[in-house]
């Protein structure tokens, strides 16, 4: 089974970044992969140079349903938003939000089985872990660990909905 994990990270003021991790497992739907038996087929990151918020959000639906029709995966999980401490009413997590939302258009588009998770939601459908042990496990797993919520991501789409 293969599946994609993608987090939306805003680095730098108003300047998101789409972090992709592909994993896969050599298993069928009936049996769920241990860490061990989990393999990086791919990570990298999409980045644009648009100021526009509705040029980068058609940008990353575009950039992104390109890449999930050739990367082709079973599941994919788009790693949203957790809930703030102190709501905000500045622009990053808003722009964030309306990015996650192109993400996920695109990548639904192409995969049925496309799901939009917090990282608790993540969490809880990965052997109902805790957060910071699924995102030691993603981070473990991937060349840079700011691509460690995006391997996450799809950790829990290789344990959970299957298919």
């Amino acid at each position: 089974m293969r599946a994609l994990g993608l987090h939306v990270d805003v680095p730098t003021q108003m300047r998101p970044v789409i972090r992709v991790v592909l994993l896969s497992d050599p298993f069928d739907a009936a049996q769920v992969p241990a860490l061990g038996d989990v393999t990086v087929e791919t990570e990298f990151d999409l980045t644009l140079p648009d100021d526009d918020w509705a040029d980068l959000a058609n940008g990353y639906f575009r950039a992104v349903s390109g890449r999930v029709s050739t990367l082709n995966p079973d599941i994919v999980i788009v790693r949203r938003a957790d809930m703030p401490a102190r709501p905000t009413n500045k622009d990053g997590p808003r722009l964030r939000l309306v990015v996650e939302g192109a993400v996920t258009a695109a990548a639904h588009e192409h995969v049925a089985n496309t799901h939009l998770r917090t990282g608790v939601a993540c969490a809880h459908a990965y052997h109902r872990s805790s957060k910071a042990a699924l995102d030691a496990d993603g981070a473990g797993l991937v060349e840079r660990s700011n691509r460690g919520p995006a391997a996450a991501a799809a950790l829990s789409g290789l344990v959970d909905k299957r298919v």
